[in-house]
């Protein structure tokens, strides 16, 4: 926006009349009048780089941060619920990616929507993972969760914004795995007991860039005999 407004006042600079200069030399009045008109190309020519920076400069914005805090995702859910942690709470300042907005778009409307349709209220409880906050400082998230009890997966969906975790509280847990064991659309779906004696669902989705896991690892049932 900067780059913008300084090249069109630039540009504008370019059209101001400029004070008459008068000599009685033929030869130096041609000079001087050649010399104010490359000034005046030279001028419009900074006005075209500084408009072409601006350019660049908010499409660069738009493609990295141009989706806001509490975008709605859909009827149900927004960027925000995604946004959460109790370790590292300057995730909630996070702008998504594009790249990071399409995996979410993807596991919201393809998954998680579906699931609030079916069973009522879903909670988020664990979201997007982004490598680039845990490192401002000077950490990962592996090393934090680890610390918490939590130890994730190293090849986690959740810093591309493809997976969450979650509660529904009030369905029928037996009914939600075998609902996730229908989808299509399920990269990944795993089910534990918290330390808290609630049953969570961990669930990823197909991306462009991240297809289904082996047959064997796509449902894990890490609750012992409460879940099939």
């Amino acid at each position: 926006m900067v780059g913008l407004i300084v090249a069109t006042f630039a540009m504008l600079r370019c059209d101001m009349p400029r004070p008459s200069i008068t000599i009685d030399s033929n030869e130096t009045d041609r000079k001087e009048t050649k010399g104010l008109s490359m000034a005046r190309k030279d001028s419009g020519l900074i006005a075209l780089v500084l408009l072409g920076g601006g350019l660049i400069a908010s499409v660069a914005y738009a493609y990295r941060g141009g989706f806001k805090y509490d975008d709605q995702i859909s009827k149900s859910f927004a960027v925000s619920e995604f946004l959460r942690s109790i370790y590292i709470p300057e995730l909630s300042k996070y702008r998504l990616t594009r790249a990071e907005h399409g995996n979410l778009s993807l596991l919201v409307t393809q998954i998680l929507q579906p699931m609030r349709n079916r069973f009522g209220r879903v909670v988020v409880t664990g979201g997007g993972r982004p490598g680039a906050v845990a490192k401002a400082r000077g950490t990962t998230w592996y090393a934090v969760l680890s610390k918490s009890g939590h130890v994730p997966a190293k090849k986690s969906d959740h810093p591309s914004f493809g997976a969450a975790d979650v509660r529904v509280p009030g369905a029928d847990p037996f009914d939600v795995w075998q609902w996730l064991q229908l989808s299509p659309h399920i990269r990944q779906a795993i089910v534990d007991i918290g330390a808290d004696g609630e049953i969570y669902f961990h669930v990823s989705v197909v991306t462009p860039k991240r297809k289904k896991v082996s047959a064997s690892r796509r449902f894990l049932n890490l609750t012992g005999s409460v879940l099939p």
